[in-house]
């Protein structure tokens, strides 16, 4: 009989760390999978995404189906974002965006934070 494995070695490139996991808790961040739901308890979250986040997101994208490009709103976002003071579940506070918009709304919000030192 085979002795029971305790752990196995991360899935990153060129890490040796053992875990129970995919990835150690060091690169767990650096793999989040596209789908939120299947993303691991031990990843930290900008805000917790729950039934009540699962529900407000279904409810934008029925009230904005299309992104202001044009295409498929498939992302919800939050106008003023949550860590900013935004409503996480208000619906007021919400728009429906394609991925690339989202993206790129997102990386302006960075760059806004970072210019105000936040």
């Amino acid at each position: 009989m085979s002795p029971k494995r305790l752990g196995r070695p991360c899935n990153h490139s060129g890490c040796g760390a053992v875990t129970t996991s995919r990835y150690c808790p060091k690169h767990a961040a650096l793999h989040v999978t596209a789908n939120w739901r299947q993303m691991p308890a031990n990843v930290a979250r900008a805000h917790v995404y729950d039934r009540r986040h699962a529900a407000w997101r279904k409810r934008v994208l029925a009230l904005h189906p299309v992104c202001a490009c044009g295409a498929r709103a498939t992302e919800a976002h939050h106008i003023v974002p949550v860590r900013d003071g935004g409503a996480p579940y208000d619906v007021g506070n919400g728009r429906g965006l394609c991925h690339d918009c989202h993206s790129a709304e997102t990386a302006r919000e960075i760059q806004r934070r970072r210019r105000r030192g936040k």
